[in-house]
């Protein structure tokens, strides 16, 4: 009795645990790889400029993260991953308490601030941004809460000035803070000299503190060759798209009823000419955030002071009843959720690319081939997807590897991500850079079937998601069987990124009509709880095709556990049971 009074005296305490079990999540991008990389580089030789050995170089105009990588090069070393991702937590839940600082955790505000939770989850990544999401947030606050009229004492511009020099060599995101102080002072339009004054110094303070760094004016240089990067690659690249390309899974849908709801308070306050400067920051949030998915969580900070106006007028509105049965449906809400993690139907529902519990998600790295190479000793030189170069370059010191996911030159990058899928643009760079193995991920089915039957490369490590292959220098070089690969390792094939590859094996034996492959993927994946409807489909059309009963036999007896979202892939893999014998 005492446990649901104290939840109805601070029903933000689910809310905050749901968070808890959230950041306790597995690794899949693939930036803090190359960050960690240049962080050893930082510290084994000093200064501020890695020594980097990608073989495709980006220019390095100025490295605006190198304190962050200094850090957390440091913590690897200290705790490996583990302490990393709870460095990573505890900025989170910095970022978090200051979200609730504008906006009261009562009545409807518990609504929003699990609204919040959900919608920041999609960047629990071990990113140098959050970092940023911090400083952005504290800029925030402290604006927010100047007595701006009155004479502002030194202490806040010291908060100000320090805050910005630390954003600016951490991440490229500490343009947002001389932004954010413009529109400050945009928004007092029509105050008095003094005030003017007052915001004209705090505006001039942070610009001057983008300046306090190893690299000078050059730090803006770089930030500009980043934003014509991201723009050539708005196309191609999933975090550059906006987010209204993406699947309305539920975070998407929390985010645009958010949005709706702050752009439209901030719309009303600015035309009533009242709290101008949560208004404006609103508006520039939901630009933002409609121009790039990965500016999600920036909206999130930036329409906060909004949302807590907003949060202030409804729960004003509504009588404590209705404001109590607000809460008690957020704090069931994060009951509900927090009981879908551990057992992994939270980030199936969202479609989430990794899980609970830090550890590195198989399908997202390398980790296997990497394993293959290290036991071969192998030091050349290696072709491979931008997403796997970081895990490389930082496991592998001794290897060169062709890029990875830092990019600063657009026709640079271009240039890689065309090698990446097309086979005819990467025998050209083969040609310009002579690799001496090439690691491919089955994403890109034309460049795997084309190379694995290159007499020119030997086959000599599978698993679900890539294949290696070496050069044929000399004899020693030789494929491997294909019964010494393993396609399936146990991991849950429901969840999207772990039937991805199994998939697109499937279409690549399909296509090859590689009857030996489809039996290897059937067989490894026999003990599997459920199978992929797409695979036993791909198995009986070759089976058709190929005439091969065994083949047919091996696809139909597992088809009491296949699955697939689609009941049209489902009838259509049962009407080929029928007509394959």
């Amino acid at each position: 009795m005492k446990l649901i009074n104290k939840l109805q005296e601070h029903p933000e305490f689910l809310i905050w645990i749901f968070l808890t079990l959230l950041l306790n999540c597995s690794w899949f991008g693939p930036d803090i790889w190359y960050h960690l990389t240049w962080g050893r580089s930082l510290i084994e030789n000093g200064g501020f400029l890695p020594v980097t050995q990608t073989l495709l170089h980006q220019p390095i105009v100025a490295n605006g993260y190198w304190l962050f990588q200094n850090l957390i090069f440091l913590l690897f070393k200290g705790g490996g991953i583990l302490l990393i991702s709870c460095f990573f937590a505890l900025l989170w839940f910095a970022v978090t308490y200051v979200w609730t600082r504008h906006v009261s955790a009562q009545g409807i505000g518990c609504l929003f601030f699990l609204a919040f939770v959900v919608c920041a989850q999609l960047r629990f990544e071990p990113r140098p941004e959050v970092l940023s999401y911090l400083f952005l947030s504290l800029f925030v606050l402290l604006l927010s809460r100047a007595d701006i009229q009155n004479p502002l004492k030194p202490s806040f511009f010291i908060k100000i000035f320090v805050l910005q020099v630390l954003w600016t060599n951490c991440h490229g995101y500490f343009v947002l803070g001389p932004v954010v102080a413009f529109l400050y002072l945009l928004s007092l339009h029509g105050s008095t000299i003094q005030v003017a004054k007052r915001a004209l110094l705090i505006l001039a303070l942070t610009l001057l503190a983008t300046l306090i760094n190893p690299f000078g004016i050059h730090m803006w240089e770089a930030v500009l060759s980043y934003a014509k990067v991201a723009h050539a690659l708005r196309e191609i690249n999933g975090e550059l798209m906006p987010p209204h390309v993406f699947a309305m899974t539920a975070p998407i849908a929390v985010f645009w009823v958010l949005w709706a709801f702050t752009t439209s308070w901030s719309f009303w306050n600015l035309v009533h000419w009242r709290n101008r400067f949560a208004a404006v920051l609103g508006l520039f949030g939901a630009t933002l955030a409609i121009l790039a998915y990965r500016n999600l969580p920036v909206y999130l900070i930036l329409m906060a002071p909004i949302a807590g106006d907003l949060v202030l007028f409804l729960n004003s509105k509504l009588s404590e009843s209705y404001r109590l049965l607000l809460a008690n449906t957020a704090c069931w809400g994060c009951v509900f959720l927090s009981a879908m993690i551990p057992n992994g139907k939270y980030h199936r529902a969202i479609q989430s690319l990794g899980s609970s519990v830090v550890h590195l998600e198989p399908t997202a790295y390398p980790i296997y081939a990497t394993e293959y190479l290290n036991s071969i000793g192998f030091k050349g030189k290696i072709f491979c997807d931008s997403y796997d170069g970081g895990y490389l370059e930082f496991q592998l010191p001794r290897v060169s590897v062709v890029g990875d996911s830092y990019f600063s030159d657009a026709n640079l990058t271009l240039k890689y991500f065309a090698a990446i899928r097309e086979p005819r643009a990467l025998k050209q760079l083969n040609q310009e850079l002579d690799f001496d193995a090439l690691l491919l991920n089955v994403e890109n089915t034309e460049q795997v079937a084309e190379f694995r039957r290159d007499p020119d490369w030997a086959v000599v490590h599978m698993d679900s998601h890539r294949i290696l292959l070496l050069r044929r220098r000399d004899s020693n070089v030789v494929s491997r069987t294909l019964q010494e690969y393993s396609f399936y390792q146990g991991e849950d094939l429901t969840l999207w990124y772990n039937s991805f590859g199994i998939k697109r094996w499937a279409e690549v034996a399909l296509k090859q009509a590689d009857v030996e492959l489809m039996h290897k993927l059937l067989k490894d994946v026999h003990g599997a709880r459920q199978v992929p409807a797409d695979l036993i489909g791909f198995s009986l059309v070759l089976a058709g095709q190929t005439k091969d009963h065994e083949l047919a036999e091996l696809a139909k007896a597992q088809m009491g556990n296949m699955f697939s979202d689609s009941k049209d892939i489902l009838d259509k893999v049962h009407s080929l049971s029928q007509q394959v014998n």
